[in-house]
């Protein structure tokens, strides 16, 4: 038997998002995950919360990628850099779950490298 406040709604998840991501997300915002249909419920205002770092996290994700697959092209480490503190953590986090982070280094301090705009953020990577 499910146990639900009145005031739950449901969310359903579109399909190819990370069991990683989704628990991630259903932990930080306090919300449920349902496998049939896949869905995260809660109440709106954490649904909606959720919605919005969700996209970030997937962003973040895909760019991370990236950014490990051309390091480890070059046998390099990448140092990545944001002065938005919440995208900094968000990288930070991600970092932790992609498939090149030997080649990735989420770092605190300003370092100089070339700028890429991400998220409308201005992000720094360098070697």
């Amino acid at each position: 038997m499910k146990m639900y406040d009145l005031d739950d709604e449901r969310f359903p998840l579109p399909p190819g998002i990370p069991g990683s991501v989704i628990a991630r997300v259903a932990n930080l915002f306090n919300l449920r995950y349902e496998s049939e249909p896949p869905s995260l419920v809660g109440k709106k205002e954490n649904l909606e919360r959720a919605k919005e770092y969700l996209k970030k996290l997937l962003e973040a994700k895909i760019f991370l990628r990236d950014v490990g697959k051309m390091a480890k092209r070059y046998n390099i480490k990448a140092k990545i850099y944001c002065e938005d503190d919440e995208l900094r953590e968000i990288l930070k986090m991600v970092s932790e779950d992609i498939a090149f982070r030997d080649y990735i280094e989420v770092v605190d301090e300003r370092i100089e490298g070339e700028e890429i705009k991400f998220l409308d953020k201005k992000v720094i990577v360098s070697a």
